[in-house]
């Protein structure tokens, strides 16, 4: 596997902004934080702020920690567990995970703690938003990014990218426009829908053009 450089650098960087944003909001936090407030049916649940202030950089710390473990152990599985699984992901692969999903989980982490700590922040808009520069860059992405299938597979699959990662693109922008005007939630929900339909027709049109 070769180093992704790019997305280490990307997410690195927005590993850092995590943490800094915890720091800087971390005495407006309320402790402990209560995520549901008690019923007479039920009790209520809190957790420590530290649990909201550490959630998402450790999730980008253990997607870096996977990664490394899953090369360093697809080097040693036999060739079809590592073909199944596909433990060695390409660095096009990888600077594409670590380019997009970890700015994503920065915009989560500022957004969420921000409303935590009693800012009026547009957080459904913001996250809506972060959705649809998610999907336009994996939509640009897509066509560059050579799928790991056997023969003739890959190659049509990789042709159908180009069209599909278009659709995306266009997807995208349209979330992140329509989370402005229209109810940012269901705007969220009919994008995620939309790219499971793009993947279907990429799928369709692969199969079509084995025939």
């Amino acid at each position: 596997m070769n180093f992704p450089r790019t997305g280490a650098v990307i997410a690195t960087l927005c590993l850092a902004g995590m943490l800094a944003v915890s720091w800087a909001l971390w005495d407006s936090l309320p402790d402990p934080i209560i995520t549901r407030e008690a019923t007479p049916g039920r009790a209520g649940v809190q957790v420590p702020r530290l649990l909201p202030a550490g959630a998402m950089p450790a999730v980008v710390v253990f997607m870096a920690a996977a990664t490394a473990v899953s090369a360093r152990v697809g080097r040693r599985a036999p060739a079809i567990v590592n073909t199944l699984f596909n433990l060695t992901p390409s660095r096009a692969g990888l600077n594409l995970v670590f380019g997009t999903v970890p700015p994503f989980l920065l915009v989560l982490h500022a957004g969420l703690l921000a409303v935590t700590a009693g800012y009026a922040v547009p957080v459904e808009q913001l996250m809506a938003t972060a959705l649809g520069l998610l999907l336009i860059a994996l939509g640009r992405a897509l066509p560059r990014v050579t799928p790991d299938l056997p023969g003739a597979l890959a190659q049509e699959w990789k042709g159908a990218q180009r069209p599909g990662g278009l659709a995306m693109t266009l997807v995208g922008a349209a979330c992140a426009v329509a989370a402005w005007i229209l109810p940012p939630l269901p705007v969220a929900v009919a994008a995620a829908f939309m790219v499971a339909v793009v993947y279907l027709l990429m799928a369709l049109i692969t199969v079509a053009r084995l025939r």
